[in-house]
């Protein structure tokens, strides 16, 4: 594939025609029709030159192509290298973990944000994390999204932490006793 890439120079260098009106279509068609194909595989072959417009992509072009089997219309940037990359995915588009101790590894500074599908549930200790969307908020730090704790079991989980408050509250109360003493001394 091949797509032109400019230099700054060659950019500021590009004739121009001044216009003192703008354009206006009189049909539905397209001012250029190099920025609407038919199919993904007619926008591939305008990339690489062999279709009748030659070899005039250039990197950064937006094109639009129609996707008849979604029935929808997909917008293309072509890349440096001659590819095509739609718009709207590109760095932003999700990514995957096998488990959630996978997601923990891909949670970087860099993917702060990011969203990580993990497919598989995984225990680890007493808890299970449930597979589904988490979201990186930090390095190694990674959050179940939706509206259940990242093991995926709130009400186990509340159990889990009454239990343990429980047991606190009973510590505290035989560590009060044992360092104070309460005799019929008091003042």
């Amino acid at each position: 594939m091949s797509a032109k890439i400019f230099t700054k120079e060659e950019l500021e260098n590009i004739p121009v025609i001044s216009l003192p009106k703008a354009y206006q279509r009189a049909a539905q068609i397209p001012i250029d029709p190099t920025t609407i194909f038919a199919s993904y595989d007619d926008a591939v072959d305008y990339v690489s030159g062999t279709t009748k417009y030659g070899n005039i992509a250039y990197a950064g072009q937006v094109i639009s192509v129609i996707d008849q089997s979604e029935g929808k219309v997909n917008v293309y940037k072509i890349e440096l290298d001659g590819s095509l990359s739609k718009i709207g995915e590109g760095d932003a588009k999700s990514l995957s973990a096998e488990t959630y101790s996978d997601a923990v590894l891909l949670a970087t500074e860099d993917n702060v944000g990011r969203i990580i599908n993990v497919t598989n549930d995984e225990t680890i200790g007493q808890s299970t994390y449930t597979a589904g969307l988490y979201i990186v908020s930090g390095e190694n730090v990674v959050s179940k999204l939706g509206t259940t704790s990242p093991s995926g079991d709130i009400s186990g989980d509340v159990e889990n932490l009454k239990t343990r408050v429980t047991a606190l509250e009973s510590q505290v109360t035989e560590l009060y006793d044992a360092a104070y003493w309460i005799d019929g001394d008091e003042e």
